[in-house]
């Protein structure tokens, strides 16, 4: 089942945040307290939305978002901040997203993904994302 996170689902995202790291290889770790409060924003904030997947006994998986604007034009984009889910869900967490992306009135959905998850590229494809721009970073 796939439902709106609470307060309550704040330190099961934060492990989930923290495999999803793991997972893309990123070279920031994880500070489990300004995690905790971002998300925690989130919930609290009208222009952003946290859904989790309910698993047995706790959340498996979840999709973190937010309404933005780009550099370059004032439309409003979704844009997310997590998307992450362990055992199945991950698709209905999309569905959910760009829905409520929609509701919103926003012009785009953004979605980020690893260089080396072709999964998760083949999937936005078949949902019509396209690639737009690619990030790079250097450790200093």
């Amino acid at each position: 089942m796939i439902r709106k996170a609470t307060s309550s689902d704040i330190p099961a995202i934060v492990g989930m945040t923290e495999r999803l790291r793991s997972s893309v290889r990123s070279p920031l770790e994880v500070d489990p307290l300004v995690t905790g409060r971002f998300v925690a924003g989130l919930l609290a904030s009208p222009l952003a939305a946290v859904w989790v997947v309910d698993g047995a006994d706790c959340p498996t998986g979840f999709l973190a978002a937010s309404v933005g604007t780009a550099s370059i034009s004032m439309l409003p984009i979704a844009v997310e901040h997590g998307w992450w889910a362990e055992q199945g869900g991950g698709l209905r967490l999309l569905k959910q997203y760009l829905a409520w992306g929609n509701e919103q009135g926003c012009f785009a959905v953004r979605m980020s993904t690893p260089p080396h998850n072709e999964r998760a590229a083949q999937i936005l494809e078949r949902f019509g994302f396209d690639l737009a721009e690619q990030a790079w970073v250097k450790v200093l």
